[in-house]
C-alpha cells in the first residue's frame, strides 16, 4: 500500500477528531447550557489554530447537510477570521447569527461574498446594530447587497468601526449618494472596491470618483472596474485638467481602458496597473511604442504590468513584449479567444520572465501551424529553455499538447495554483517537476477527450504521489454514483481524501 505524501501533523488529527465528535454528538440541537460548555472547551484550542479548526468545522458541516447548532460553535474571542460562506447551505437566521457576533470580538475580518441567504433590508438593519461589537475589524467584505433600501447601513458602520482599513461592497446595488456617506464615514480606508458585473448597474462617475480621491487620502487602492471601464484615471485627467493642488490619495494600482493624459503628482505613487484589451486592439491607430513610453512617462514607480486581452492578435502582444523595459515588469497575464501555438507561447515565457500568474482560455482548436515544430527535450527530458520559473498560478482551458504542457510545467517548479480544463492529460511532467509546493489543484473534465475514470484516478493519484504540500483538490462536479467510486478507489489507493472538495 502506497504512503501516504500528506503526513498529519497531532494538531491537525486532534482537530479533526474534534471535528468529527462534535458531529457525532450534535445529532440533534445543542441545548444552551451544553453548548455553552462546549464553547468554553473549545476556548483551549490555541488562539493562532483557532481560525483554521474553524474553517474546518465549517467546511465538514457543510458537506454532511446537516441540520445543526454546530457552526455557531466558531465564535469565540479566538476568532479573528470568519466568512459567513462557509455555513452550510441551510436556512440560517440572520437574528440568531448576529446575536452571536457578540462572542466574536476580536474579529478582524468578516466576508459575506456568496452567503447562504440573501440580506434584505430588515437582514441589514439588524447586522448593522450588531457590528457594534466589531471594534478590531479590519476587512469587511459584503458583496451583493442592495442598499437601495438601507440608506443608513454605510453611515453606520463607517461611524461604528473607526478600525475599518478595506471595504468591499462589489456587484451590489449602490445609490449614487451612498459615495458621499462613504467620503465622510470612512476616512480611514485603505482599500476600496465596488466592482461590478455590467455597465448596468454601475452608479459611480468620474465626478464621485474625484470626491473619493480628495477625501479619503489613505486610500492606496480603488477598484471600481466593470471589465468595460474604470472611473479612476479619468478622474486623474480631469483633476490634472483642473489642476488641483490640494492633498489626494496615492492610489497603488490602476485598471487602464484608455491612454490619457495625466499630472505626474497624481500617479507618481502608481506601482502595477492593469492593460484591458482596448488599448491593444487600437494598436492600429496608436503604435505600441507609443502606448509604452505614456506608460513608463505617466507612472515612474511603476513596478508591475498585469494584462488582461481577449480576442486580440497576437502580434500587437508581441510588439508590446518586445519594446524596451515591459517584459520583465508583466507578473499576470490572461488571454481568451487568442489561437495560441507552441512559439506564441515560448515568446511569452522568454520576454515575461517574472511571470507569476497566467491563465488561458482558449476553447478552441490549438492553432497548429505548418512550421511549429515539435521540439525535443534534452537527454534529461527537459526542453533546453527553462521558462516560467516564477510561476505560481496557472489556469489553462483548451487544447492541451504534451509540448506545452512541458513548456509551461516543467520548470515553475514554485507553482501554487493549478487550474485545469484541457481537451487531454497526462503526468508526464510530474518526472522534472514534482511540485512540491503546489497547494491548490482544480481539475475539470468537462473537456476531456477520453471518458475513463481511471485515466482521472491514475492522473490524481500520481499527482497525491508527486506533491508534499497539496492542501485542496476541487473536482467536477458529477453524479453521486460516478463521485463514490472515484473516492472509493483513491482511497484503496491509501490518498489523502482530506484534500478533496468538489468546488467546480
Amino acid at each position: 500500500m502506497l504512503n501516504l505524501k500528506q503526513p498529519l501533523s497531532l494538531v491537525t488529527c486532534a482537530s479533526n477528531y474534534l471535528i468529527e465528535s462534535v458531529q457525532f454528538w450534535n445529532s440533534c440541537q445543542f441545548d444552551v447550557q451544553s453548548l455553552t460548555s462546549l464553547q468554553e472547551y473549545l476556548l483551549l484550542i490555541p488562539n493562532n489554530l483557532f481560525d483554521q479548526w474553524a474553517e474546518k468545522l465549517l467546511l465538514s458541516l457543510s458537506r454532511t447537510q446537516r441540520k445543526s447548532d454546530a457552526h455557531f460553535l466558531v465564535f469565540s474571542t479566538a476568532l479573528t477570521r470568519l466568512n459567513i460562506d462557509d455555513f452550510p447551505t441551510l436556512p440560517v437566521n440572520v437574528t440568531v447569527l448576529c446575536d452571536y457576533f457578540r462572542f466574536a470580538t476580536n474579529l478582524k475580518y468578516l466576508r459575506c461574498q456568496y452567503a447562504p441567504f440573501f440580506w434584505s433590508p430588515s437582514d441589514l438593519f439588524i447586522f448593522q446594530n450588531s457590528i457594534v461589537c466589531f471594534k478590531n475589524l479590519q476587512k469587511l467584505t459584503l458583496c451583493n447587497i442592495d442598499l437601495m433600501e438601507s440608506p443608513s447601513f454605510l453611515e453606520t458602520v463607517g461611524k461604528q468601526i473607526t478600525s475599518l482599513k478595506e471595504l468591499d461592497i462589489s456587484y451590489g446595488k449602490i445609490p449614487s449618494q451612498s459615495y458621499g456617506k462613504i467620503c465622510e464615514n470612512f476616512l480611514h480606508l485603505e482599500v476600496l472596491r465596488m466592482k461590478q458585473h455590467s455597465e448596468e448597474f454601475r452608479t459611480i462617475t468620474y465626478k464621485h470618483v474625484m470626491q473619493l480621491l480628495t477625501c479619503l487620502l489613505r486610500l492606496k487602492i480603488l477598484d471600481d472596474d466593470t471589465t468595460i471601464w474604470s472611473c479612476i484615471l479619468p478622474a486623474f485627467t480631469q483633476l490634472s485638467k483642473e489642476m488641483y493642488s490640494d492633498l489626494c490619495a496615492s492610489i497603488h494600482h490602476l485598471t487602464i481602458y484608455q491612454c490619457s493624459e495625466v499630472n505626474v503628482k497624481f500617479t507618481k505613487k502608481v506601482l502595477s496597473v492593469c492593460l484591458d484589451s482596448r488599448i491593444f486592439k487600437e494598436s492600429s491607430r496608436t503604435d505600441i511604442a507609443d502606448v509604452n513610453t505614456w506608460l513608463f512617462n505617466s507612472f515612474p514607480a511603476l513596478q508591475s504590468i498585469d494584462l488582461r486581452l481577449e480576442n486580440v492578435r497576437f502580434s500587437a502582444i508581441e510588439r508590446f513584449f518586445q519594446t524596451k523595459n515591459v517584459g520583465w515588469k508583466i507578473h499576470s497575464i490572461f488571454l481568451s479567444k487568442i489561437p495560441l501555438n507552441f512559439t506564441n507561447f515560448q515568446m511569452i515565457g522568454k520576454y515575461a520572465s517574472n511571470l507569476k500568474r497566467f491563465e488561458i482560455i482558449n476553447q478552441l482548436t490549438l492553432n497548429a501551424m505548418m512550421d511549429d515544430q515539435y521540439i525535443a527535450p534534452d537527454v534529461n527530458g527537459r526542453l533546453t529553455e527553462p521558462y516560467f520559473g516564477h510561476l505560481i498560478h496557472l489556469s489553462f482551458t483548451g487544447a492541451w499538447e504534451e509540448n506545452i504542457t512541458c513548456l509551461l510545467l516543467n520548470h515553475c517548479l514554485l507553482l501554487q495554483e493549478l487550474i485545469l480544463k484541457p481537451t487531454t492529460i497526462s503526468g508526464t511532467f510530474l518526472k522534472h517537476n514534482p511540485l512540491r509546493y503546489l497547494r491548490r489543484l482544480i481539475f475539470d473534465t468537462s473537456h476531456l477527450i477520453w471518458n475513463s475514470s481511471d485515466l482521472e484516478m491514475y492522473f490524481l493519484q500520481r499527482v497525491l504521489q508527486s506533491t508534499s504540500s497539496l492542501r485542496e483538490i476541487g473536482l467536477k462536479s458529477r453524479p453521486s454514483e460516478e463521485w463514490d467510486c472515484l473516492l472509493q478507489q483513491l482511497k484503496i489507493a491509501n490518498c489523502d481524501l482530506h484534500i478533496f472538495r468538489s468546488t467546480i
